[in-house]
C-alpha cells in the first residue's frame, strides 16, 4: 500500500465581508468523477440529480425547500458486485421550517409503487438551516442490477413549516463481504 501526502489549502474570501461561512467539518471521500455518467458506490452530490419534481431551489450545493411529494431521481445507479445495502443522506430539517414526521421513501425504478423499497426518517436537527446531520437507511436485502433511485420528500406540513428537508449529498454503500474465521482443523 502506497500512502502520499498532500498539502491542502483553502482560501475563503468574499467581495467587501469580513467573514465568508462557519464550517464545523470538512470531510473527503471518493465522488463520482462525471454525475452525468453512470453512477455507482460513493458520494453524489443531491443538486446532481438526473430529473426531479417539485418546488426545488438550490443554494449554494445543496437542495433546498423540498416539499412534501416532491422528488429527485438518480438514473443509471450501477449496483454492481455484492449489491446496495445502505443510502446515506446528509441532511438538515430545520424546525421551524419544516413539517412533521419527516422522511425520504426511497423507490428503485417506480416511485409510483404501492410501497417504497425503504423509509428513512428525517429527525430534527436544530433550529437552524445550517445544521446538517447524517442518517442511514438499510435495505432488507442487498440491491444489483443498473436502477433509477427516485427520493421522494415526506412531511406533514404545518403553518409556515411545508418542507421536508434540505439535502447536501446521498451515499450509496455496498454490502461487503462477511469473513468467518475458520478453526484449525
Amino acid at each position: 500500500m502506497v500512502i502520499r501526502y498532500r498539502d491542502i489549502y483553502s482560501k475563503f474570501a468574499g467581495p467587501g465581508s469580513s467573514g465568508v461561512g462557519n464550517f464545523n467539518w470538512i470531510r473527503f471521500e471518493p465522488t463520482l468523477e462525471n454525475p452525468g455518467l453512470e453512477k455507482a458506490y460513493g458520494t453524489v452530490q443531491a443538486e446532481h440529480r438526473d430529473i426531479d419534481y417539485g418546488d426545488i431551489g438550490i443554494e449554494n450545493v445543496d437542495i433546498v425547500q423540498l416539499q412534501d411529494g416532491g422528488w429527485l431521481g438518480y438514473q443509471q445507479c450501477n449496483l454492481t458486485g455484492n449489491g446496495l445495502e445502505e443510502i446515506t443522506l446528509r441532511y438538515a430539517n430545520n424546525a421551524s421550517r419544516m413539517g412533521d414526521d419527516c422522511a425520504v421513501d426511497v423507490y428503485l425504478d417506480d416511485y409510483d409503487k404501492m410501497e417504497p423499497d425503504l423509509t428513512i426518517p428525517l429527525p430534527v436537527t436544530g433550529s437552524s438551516s445550517y445544521v446538517y446531520e447524517t442518517v442511514t437507511g438499510h435495505f432488507a436485502t442487498p440491491v444489483t442490477a443498473t436502477h433509477t433511485v427516485y427520493l421522494v420528500f415526506r412531511t406533514t406540513p404545518q403553518e409556515g413549516r411545508e418542507y421536508a428537508a434540505q439535502l447536501g449529498w446521498l451515499q450509496f454503500k455496498a454490502k461487503t463481504e462477511e469473513f468467518k474465521a475458520l478453526s484449525a482443523l
